[in-house]
């Protein structure tokens, strides 16, 4: 259930939620709500835990792509956009719980932090998605050049 039905379904303001929830600001209720903002790991407990478990993670990601809106995550930072290949391994996996679930990794929201794989995650993303090391840390990881095959020609 999204977070604005199970308010409107208790009749509670974002100003009460806040209160109520812990999360203190009403205006990231508000962002919260209408899917300007992810909550990051405390709030979505805190949120879990006021709507007694009907309002989970999952009801913030996009329901399309199992991934929550760009950019909207609690506490994100400027700088350069995160890498379209997380997005892609993360489909791949089945959304970002199995993809989470996979890798080992305990909180879930971790991965939207990330702005390019990590180094020692590679190898893992390649065996549990099929995506090529080259492709997710092409840095780390140059493509091997394949040989010109056609091209040989015998000396006469």
């Amino acid at each position: 259930m999204k977070l604005s039905e199970w308010l409107c379904n208790q009749i509670m303001s974002d100003a009460e939620f806040a209160r109520v929830s812990g999360i203190g600001q009403r205006a990231l209720v508000h962002k919260y709500r209408h899917g300007r903002l992810f909550p990051g790991p405390e709030n979505l407990r805190r949120i879990r835990q006021a709507t007694n478990g009907e309002v989970t993670a999952d009801d913030f990601v996009d329901q399309h792509t199992g991934l929550p809106p760009r950019g909207t995550r609690d506490g994100a930072t400027g700088g350069p956009p995160r890498d379209p290949i997380i997005d892609e391994a993360i489909a791949i996996a089945g959304g970002p719980e199995a993809f989470a679930k996979m890798l080992g990794i305990k909180m879930m929201p971790a991965v939207y932090t990330w702005k390019k794989v990590p180094a020692r995650r590679v190898l893992a993303i390649e065996r549990a998605t099929g995506i090529p090391r080259s492709r997710l840390r092409p840095d780390l990881y140059p493509p091997e050049e394949k040989p010109n095959s056609g091209s040989f020609r015998s000396a006469a």
